[in-house]
């Protein structure tokens, strides 16, 4: 038994735990320790959820019936698409809490069975690589945000339609507040309303870092245990070739039940977003190449260089995400090789006979899906990207791009 399972668990998840601390979603996923606790949490869901509608409700009003040009109802529709989005997701994380604390316990167990330090070594290693992706996206999507809720506005022209041309207006991050409130860019109106801009921009990017965070941790230790069981593999044959009559195959099979119990679990909790992450962000980076080719065409570099730093972070998001689904299908798939590979021949005729059985259950890696209605990959990032070009080139340019991320990934992880 592993002593020091609590730790490693709380190690793994230190930044998702820290990311889902401030949407206030954490203590409905770890349960509540106290009234305090529950009344933060209650606050920060309800700070949160309020900070989105904020800025979704007087803009969608604004672009449906004060917008007649497309090209700025096209820019409108990006956050609009972005904030609805955010809010979909934070029901999902607060309807599937029950679901995501089931993936942790069992997450827990697996860390209390690890027992020797070659295996404790590979589970650090592959969720070492989960945090360092949760970290290196964050600090990306954070400066992205800023950049969009600072130098955007102070830079382009300032939406109004209910003041006069000759009235000093101040930039607002989202148009159509001006027509709810009255003498909006007064002291301390507009401060007030800046800021509450501002929480949105912070709570909405930690939704979205949340979910990364989490698909990437869950993953990791996935592919942690299914290396494990490849070394477990390696030890059976061994001990075989050295006459013990402890078998480890029992263990094995164990475990691979395990897993895939675990993976199903995760899929459950995360069908619905995965879902969700993969169509709006297809649909927020056909945006964001359209208003960088409009950008470009009204020589607004200011615009221009946001736009393409919104579409390099959704890109990388969408990317993490079916990376790590095709990585669990990857380290699945190895394992099924592994279990026909190894010097089946120097196992007694019984245990050889039983291995068919892990042959036949590994032949069906864990997979992720969004809804049920296609799997989380590397080709599905492929396939959504080179959907929004028209050129015949655009599939072979994408499937280089999508490797070429995936060896920048490793390299990085590496250092």
């Amino acid at each position: 038994m592993n002593n020091n399972y609590q730790k490693n668990t709380r190690n793994s998840l230190k930044y998702c735990r820290l990311l889902l601390k401030v949407i206030g979603v954490w203590p409905l996923i770890n349960g509540y320790h106290g009234v305090i606790e529950r009344i933060v949490s209650m606050i920060l869901i309800a700070a949160c959820l309020g900070s989105l509608l904020f800025a979704l409700l007087p803009t969608t009003y604004y672009c449906f019936f004060y917008v007649k040009q497309i090209d700025e109802r096209i820019t409108i529709f990006a956050p609009i698409c972005y904030c609805s989005s955010c809010i979909m997701k934070l029901y999902y994380l607060c309807s599937k809490s029950t679901a995501l604390k089931d993936c942790i316990e069992q997450m827990e167990e697996d860390w209390k069975s690890i027992e020797t330090v070659e295996h404790q070594t590979i589970m650090l290693e592959k969720l070492a690589i989960a945090n360092k992706s949760t970290l290196a996206f964050t600090i990306l999507l954070y400066i992205n945000g800023i950049c969009y809720v600072t130098v955007l506005p102070l830079f382009s022209s300032p939406w109004s339609v209910a003041t006069n041309a000759t009235e000093d207006v101040k930039p607002l991050l989202f148009p159509g507040l001006d027509l709810f409130i009255d003498d909006i860019y007064s002291a301390p109106i507009y401060q007030m309303i800046y800021s509450a801009h501002c929480a949105y921009a912070c709570l909405s990017v930690g939704v979205e870092t949340a979910l990364c965070g989490i698909m990437a941790t869950f993953v990791g230790h996935a592919r942690g245990m299914l290396q494990i069981q490849m070394a477990l593999l390696e030890d059976m044959v061994v001990d075989a070739k050295n006459n013990k009559e402890k078998s480890l195959l029992p263990l094995i099979v164990s475990n691979h039940v395990g897993i895939l119990t675990y993976a199903k679990r995760v899929a459950y909790a995360m069908q619905e977003i995965c879902f969700l992450e993969v169509t709006t962000t297809t649909l927020l980076i056909c945006t964001m190449e359209y208003l960088s080719i409009m950008a470009w065409r009204d020589v607004d570099l200011i615009a221009l260089g946001t736009y393409v730093g919104s579409w390099i972070s959704m890109t990388l998001n969408m990317f993490i995400i079916c990376y790590a689904g095709d990585l669990l299908v990857e380290e699945g798939e190895k394992f099924g090789e592994a279990t026909y590979n190894i010097e089946w021949y120097n196992l007694p005729e019984k245990k050889a006979q039983d291995l068919i059985i892990l042959i036949g259950i590994s032949r069906y890696p864990p997979k992720l899906t969004g809804g049920k209605i296609f799997e989380i990959s590397i080709d599905t990032f492929s396939s959504s990207v080179a959907h929004k070009k028209s050129y015949g080139t655009a599939q072979r340019e994408e499937e280089f791009l999508a490797r070429y991320l995936r060896h920048s990934l490793k390299i990085y992880m590496v250092r």
